[in-house]
């Protein structure tokens, strides 16, 4: 998985379609080996968050993920078909992320599986139907 951001602050435009079962799906994928300033989703029941990588610690099996601000750039309401564009957001809340021995890496103090940050990408999305 590559970023679709080449560097932070910058903006692009994503058109994305998600599911629970997506976001499920790329839970499990193996995740790129993070970097200050790659972007990263928090992959929620069916939502996805899309933020930026600020900090990672010294043995890298910590970081720290803040949410970008995701605009939409499209007109089609409350459809599946989203796209947006994305910039820094400096006062959004910093949220830690631990690297578990399965790889994925987990909200801080969190059960595994349960909040899950895809590395290497930033993909805003969200779902309408609940």
């Amino acid at each position: 998985m590559g970023d679709t951001q080449s560097q932070p602050g910058s903006v692009t435009e994503e058109n994305t379609m998600s599911q629970s079962i997506s976001n499920q799906i790329a839970a499990r994928t193996k995740p790129d080996v993070p970097t200050v300033g790659m972007g990263a989703t928090e992959l929620m029941a069916s939502d996805r968050r899309a933020g930026t990588i600020i900090a990672i610690n010294h043995d890298g099996r910590q970081l720290t993920f803040q949410r970008d601000k995701a605009k939409r750039t499209d007109s089609n309401g409350m459809s599946d078909d989203q796209s947006y564009g994305y910039s820094p957001n400096p006062g959004a809340q910093k949220r830690v992320y631990t690297r578990r021995k399965n790889g994925q890496w987990c909200l801080q103090g969190t059960v595994a599986g349960r909040a899950v940050l895809a590395v290497g990408y930033r993909r805003e999305y969200h779902d309408y139907s609940f």
